[in-house]
């Protein structure tokens, strides 16, 4: 089962940023993001973004099974 985040997906190869995006670390010339929807941890350095910590779907839809019961 494939269990990659399609924002982050795309944040990677395009660079284009997502609303689910949290900044954790901002240090001007990087900066740290957790994604909202997977759980990834993302690092931006001069405009170019790489996965540091993988995420997983199955995480958010387990969170929404349980905060829907």
């Amino acid at each position: 089962m494939n269990t990659d985040c399609v924002l982050c997906f795309e944040l990677v190869k395009t660079g284009k940023e997502h609303p689910s995006l949290k900044t954790i670390s901002d240090l001007g010339h990087s900066q740290i993001c957790k994604c909202g929807e997977c759980g990834s941890l993302l690092m931006s350095t001069a405009g170019e973004w790489e996965t540091v910590l993988k995420g997983s779907i199955s995480r958010r839809q387990k969170q929404n099974k349980k905060n829907a019961a």
